[in-house]
This record gives structure tokens, sequence and C-alpha cells, in this order.
């Protein structure tokens, strides 16, 4: 079963000027893994995808306030390999260099991962 969380930024709604380099959406993919509550779980994989306006700026993926890592988008675009390591709640965001801010951002909430071959079943949340 996949399933897939978008977020989307609202930018240039509040008439603020575009950046030079700037994350405008970002999507949590589920792959295969599942649950009752949540699909996402600990220990369990999942690829994070940034869409960006600048196709040569890095982007970094920060997972409650943390930077966990820096990617060089291919065709603005950056893929991210994210694995929670501890339930409840996960703020995800994105920001592409020379910003400092995030420019994209979305709310999930993990429970626990349990494998099963390729596959996580994810119970809570």
């Amino acid at each position: 079963m996949a399933a897939a969380l978008a977020f989307t930024a609202a930018l240039g709604a509040t008439g603020a000027p575009e950046a030079a380099a700037t994350a405008t959406q970002m999507r949590v993919l589920g792959d295969i893994n599942f649950g009752s509550s949540t699909t996402y779980g600990t220990g369990c994989t999942y690829t994070v995808q940034v869409l960006v306006t600048n196709a040569v700026e890095p982007v970094t993926l920060l997972d409650n306030g943390i930077p966990i890592a820096v990617r060089v988008p291919d065709s603005g675009n950056a893929l991210f390999t994210w694995i929670p390591a501890v339930p409840g709640p996960h703020r995800l965001e994105a920001v592409q260099a020379p910003d400092r801010e995030p420019t994209v951002a979305g709310d999930v909430r993990v429970g626990i991962g349990t494998h099963l071959g390729y596959a996580c079943v994810v119970s809570g949340g």
C-alpha cells in the first residue's frame, strides 16, 4: 500500500519578493509502509521529495529543527531518505541556499514501526 502526504507552501501569496532559490513543495512518500492511524513509523524508510526553483543550490532537510541531510537537486527535485528514530510529532522542513529560513514544512505523526520483509507495519501514532 503506497501513500503520499503532500505539503505545499503558499509562496507569493503575501506579496513578498521571490528569492533566487526557494523550496516550493514537499512530499513525504509512504512507500510500502502502512498503519491504521499513520503511515509513518520508527525505523521505517521514507522518501522525501522537495521541489525547488534553483537546480544547483543545495537543499537542507530538517526534522524537528535539526538538519538531517543536504542534497544538490536534480532537475529542480531533491530526494532524501528519512528514517524517523522516535515516535511522536515530527515537523519536516526544507530550505534551499541562500535562504536562511525553511520555505516549506509539514507535520507528520510517527508511530512504532515493525519491519515485515520490505514493508513496515505502523502501530500507534
